[in-house]
């Protein structure tokens, strides 16, 4: 039982098409240690100290995960850097290493548009940008009928199974929302990009202030679950979507070692 590297990547390839990513990414083939038989697939939203752990453990030949382990141009590997340390240590292990980054998020069955059907939306459809040069990751959707601002932090906080306490949000509570703009990640930047689409609410992670006030100025609501609260869910749908092509002939492990560093202060 096992695959080929080279029917990895076309399969991973079908499931998100690399060439679609942004010009910014670094998505593909992180480490490639030439094409061998993949017997164990450990899938990861990034490379931890705790994935590198997990995947020794199992024995897995390969690690896909979402978040590019080299974002920048390397020039050298040193074993003292965090990043050079994974890379040194997964080569010796006989790991490779694709990520499925953008090109993951503007899939069809990608991160926005799972998290777009598992909060209801219908008619969902990729959100035009403003510039279209720049790209826009995002969807855009409506929901079945209008809720409040509140009801749909609940909705969201129940579905992912989140803290409510780490959710924010721009707007009046009680604000009747239903047509949604969705941008998992980093997407605060993009309040216009919701506005000429005509959406009452932008969800996305990783809020800046300023981009808070200037929604809440145009009168554009937001939610921000967080970089990881809106991204976490990429590993239980890589596996889903392996499993389907090629679950039959290699054994796909859903990683564990899956926590947002972030911590929030409670009474």
């Amino acid at each position: 039982m096992g695959v080929w590297k080279l029917e990895l990547l076309e399969t991973l390839n079908d499931i998100a098409q690399e060439a679609n990513q942004e010009s910014w990414d670094n998505g593909g083939v992180q480490i490639d240690l030439g094409d061998y038989e993949i017997k164990r697939i450990l899938v990861a939203l990034e490379v931890t100290t705790e994935v590198m752990k997990e995947a020794n453990e199992l024995a897995a030949d390969y690690l896909v995960v979402h978040h590019p382990l080299f974002f920048q141009s390397i020039h050298s590997l040193e074993a003292n850097d965090v990043t050079g340390s994974f890379a040194v240590d997964l080569i010796q292990a006989g790991i490779g290493v694709y990520a499925s980054h953008t090109a993951f998020d503007k899939a069809e069955r990608g991160t926005n548009g799972y998290l777009a059907k598992k909060l209801g939306l219908t008619d969902i459809k990729p959100l035009v940008p403003c510039h279209p040069e720049e790209g826009v990751l995002g969807v855009k959707g409506v929901l079945h009928r209008p809720v409040s601002l509140w009801e749909l932090g609940e909705r969201f906080a129940v579905l992912f199974e989140e803290d409510p306490a780490i959710l924010r949000f721009v707007g009046d509570s009680g604000k009747m929302v239903s047509r949604v703009a969705i941008i998992t990640g980093s997407g605060g930047n993009h309040v216009k990009d919701a506005i000429l689409n005509g959406c009452d609410i932008l969800i996305t992670g990783d809020v800046k202030y300023h981009d808070a006030c200037l929604a809440r100025e145009t009168g554009l609501a937001m939610m921000d679950g967080g970089h990881f609260g809106t991204e976490k869910f990429f590993v239980q749908n890589m596996v889903q979507q392996l499993s389907d092509r090629i679950g039959n002939k290699v054994e796909i492990v859903a990683s564990k070692a899956l926590e947002n560093p972030f911590w929030v202060m409670k009474k």
